[in-house]
C-alpha cells in the first residue's frame, strides 16, 4: 500500500471514529462539588442541630474525609464522619452547641482521585453583627512542582519505550545493523522513570490526600489508607503489577537480541498498552458520566501523544551517526517512515483533544478565565507548533531533498517535551467547565421582539439578572410585570420565582439567590404587557460552581 493511501485511509478511520463517538457526547463534571448540605450557607438555627450531611454531585471516595467544626473562637472539635449511599458525608452532633458563629471545614476525595475541601459557616441564635456572616468556600488540589515532574517523568518514559519499539520494529531492517546496545540504554532509562514515577506517585497521593509533607506521607497507617480507601490505590497495584511483568518481558526482548521481532515485542507493547489505560482511570475521564467513551478517548490522546514523540526520539537519538552523514536514501526512509506515523497521531492528537476540549471547556470565558483553559491554550499552541514541524518534515522526507532535518527534528522533540509538561499540569487542574463565566444571550421572537437576559456571576449564590426587551429596534415601554422561573433540569429542586423591577425604558434587573447549585438550569421569563398580552422566553445557563 503506498503512502498516499495509508493516509487516506487512516485519515477516513479516525473521521469515522470520531463521528460514531460524536454521538454519545461525554457529560463531565470538575471535581466533587456540594449540591445540598445541612447546614446552609449562613444558614441561623433557633437551637443546635444534632446531624450534618452534605450531598455531593457524584460519589467520593471511603479514604481521607473528615467534618470539623470551628467557634468564633477558634476552637475546633473534630466530628465523626461516615459516608452514606457513596454521594453523603454526615456526622451526627452529640454535645449541645451554644449560641455562635460556626464554620463547618469538610474535606474529602472525587471520584477522580482528586481532593477537595471547603468551609460551610453557620450560626445558632441571632447574629447580632453581620461582620461575622462568611461565604462559603470550596477549594481542591493545585498541581505543584513534585506531581508536575512525576507525571512529566513518566509520559515521557512512555514515549521513549514506545520510541525503541517503534525504531526497531519499522527503521531498523532499513539502516542495516544499528546500534543494539543504545537502545538497550534508553529501554532502561525508560523502565528506570516508569518505576519512580508509579512507585513515587504512592506517597505523593497520600501527601495531596491526607494534606502533609512529604516526610509524613511515608506513615504506614496513611499509606494504608491510600491503598485500601481510594480508588487511586487499587490502580497503583494494578501499574505496578503490569510494570513488573512489563520488565521481565523486556528482559527477554534484551536477553534475546530479538529487538525486530514483531512476535517479541507484541507482550511489552500490550502491557504498556495496559500501563496507558490504567493512567486514565487516574483523572477527570473517571468521573465522567459516560465512563467509558471518556477513558477511551484519553487513552488515544496519550497513546497518540507517546507515540508521536517517541517517534521523533528514535530519529533523532537511534539513527546511527554514519546512516545521518553519508546514507541519504536510509535516511529519508526512516524520515517518511516516522512522519506517517506522526500523521496518524496528530489526526487522533486534533480529534480526541478537540472531544475532551468541548467536554471540559464550554464557553470562551472559561477558556480565557481559568488555570485550567490558559494551561489548555499553551498546549495548544505549542502542538500546532510541533505540527507546522511535522508538516515540514514529511514535505522533506517525501522528497528525498535538501538538507538533513536533525535539528529541527530535535526541535520539534524539545516542544514535545513541553507538550508534555502542559499535559501533567491539566491533569490535575479543575476543569473549567466549573467557571462557564457571565450569561449573556438574545432570542429573537415573533412580532419583532428581541429578548435579551444576563447572568453575572452565573454562579451558584448570588446573581445579578438583568432583562432587556426591544421591539423593532426600540426599548418596549407598556410592560406590566416581568417575573423569572428558575428550574434545575438535572435534578428535581421544585421551582423559584421574582419578579423584576424596572431599571430604566426596556431594562428590568433582580437580584437574589436563586441559583442553589451548579449545573443546567431553565430561566423562563414571563412578560406581561399592559394589555394583557402575555410572553414567555426559556433560557438555560450552563451555572457554575461557587
Amino acid at each position: 500500500m503506498n503512502s498516499k493511501k495509508t493516509i487516506k485511509t487512516s485519515i477516513l478511520f479516525l473521521v469515522c471514529i470520531y463521528i460514531c463517538l460524536a454521538l454519545f457526547p461525554i457529560a463531565s463534571s470538575a471535581h466533587a462539588y456540594i449540591v445540598n448540605s445541612n447546614p446552609k450557607e449562613n444558614e441561623v438555627f433557633s437551637k443546635s442541630p444534632t446531624k450534618i450531611d452534605i450531598e455531593f454531585n457524584e460519589p467520593i471516595q471511603s479514604g481521607f474525609h473528615s467534618l470539623e467544626l470551628i467557634n468564633s473562637s477558634g476552637k475546633q472539635t473534630k466530628l465523626d464522619a461516615k459516608i452514606k449511599e457513596m454521594t453523603i458525608l454526615e456526622a451526627n452532633i452529640k454535645d449541645t452547641l451554644p449560641k455562635g458563629t460556626y464554620a463547618l471545614q469538610w474535606k474529602a476525595v472525587s471520584a477522580d482521585g482528586h481532593p477537595v475541601q471547603g468551609v460551610i459557616p453557620f450560626s445558632i441564635g441571632s447574629v447580632q453583627d453581620d461582620s461575622v456572616m462568611m461565604l462559603a468556600k470550596n477549594s481542591s488540589y493545585m498541581p505543584n512542582i513534585d506531581m508536575i515532574v512525576l507525571r512529566w517523568i513518566l509520559y515521557i518514559s512512555f514515549a521513549i519505550y514506545i520510541g525503541v519499539a517503534v525504531f526497531h520494529l519499522l527503521i531498523h531492517k532499513e539502516l542495516g545493523n544499528p546500534n543494539i546496545s543504545r537502545s538497550t540504554f534508553f529501554i532502561w532509562i525508560s523502565l528506570i522513570g516508569m518505576f519512580l514515577a508509579i512507585v513515587l506517585n504512592l506517597p505523593l497521593q497520600t501527601r495531596i490526600n491526607a494534606g502533609v509533607s512529604w516526610l509524613d506521607a511515608f506513615d504506614l497507617s496513611l499509606l494504608k489508607e491510600t491503598l485500601g480507601q481510594t480508588s487511586f490505590g487499587i490502580i497503583w497495584i494494578i501499574q505496578l503489577l503490569l510494570l513488573l511483568m512489563l520488565i521481565i518481558f523486556t528482559l527477554i526482548v534484551i536477553k534475546q537480541k530479538s529487538f525486530s521481532s514483531w512476535n517479541k515485542w507484541i507482550v511489552p507493547l500490550l502491557l504498556l498498552v495496559g500501563l496507558l489505560i490504567s493512567k486514565s482511570f487516574i483523572g477527570h475521564a473517571a468521573s465522567s458520566n459516560h465512563k467509558f467513551i471518556a477513558l477511551v478517548m484519553n487513552f488515544l490522546h496519550l497513546f497518540a501523544g507517546s507515540l508521536w514523540l517517541g517517534s521523533l526520539f528514535s530519529i533523532v537519538l537511534l539513527i546511527p551517526g554514519k546512516v545521518k552523514q553519508n546514507g541519504d536514501n536510509l535516511y529519508w526512509k526512516a524520515i517518511q517512515t516516522v512522519s506517517l506515523l506522526a500523521i496518524c497521531s496528530v489526526l487522533t492528537i486534533l480529534l480526541t483533544g478537540i472531544y475532551e476540549s468541548f467536554s471540559y471547556i464550554p464557553t470562551i470565558y472559561s477558556l480565557l478565565h481559568t488555570d485550567y483553559g490558559i494551561a489548555l491554550l499553551v498546549k495548544i499552541i505549542l502542538f500546532f507548533v510541533m505540527l507546522v514541524f511535522g508538516a515540514f518534515h514529511f514535505r522533506k522526507g517525501k522528497k528525498h531533498a535538501g538538507k538533513r532535518v536533525t535539528a529541527t527534528i530535535g526541535i520539534e522533540l524539545l516542544v514535545g517535551l513541553m507538550v508534555f509538561i502542559a499535559a501533567a499540569f491539566l491533569t490535575n487542574l479543575p476543569p473549567a467547565s466549573s467557571t462557564p463565566g457571565p450569561f449573556h444571550q438574545t432570542q429573537n421572537i415573533d412580532h419583532g421582539y428581541a429578548a435579551t437576559l444576563k447572568i453575572s456571576p452565573n454562579k451558584e449564590g448570588i446573581n445579578a439578572f438583568t432583562f432587556d426587551l426591544e421591539k423593532n429596534g426600540k426599548p418596549v415601554e407598556d410592560i406590566e410585570q416581568i417575573t423569572l422561573t428558575f428550574t434545575h433540569l438535572d435534578m428535581d429542586m421544585g421551582k423559584s420565582s421574582t419578579n423584576m423591577f424596572k431599571k430604566s425604558s426596556g431594562e428590568y434587573e433582580a437580584k437574589g439567590m436563586f441559583f442553589s447549585m451548579s449545573g443546567k438550569w431553565n430561566v423562563q421569563v414571563h412578560i406581561l404587557t399592559k394589555s394583557l398580552e402575555s410572553i414567555d422566553i426559556n433560557y438555560q445557563p450552563n451555572v457554575g460552581i461557587h
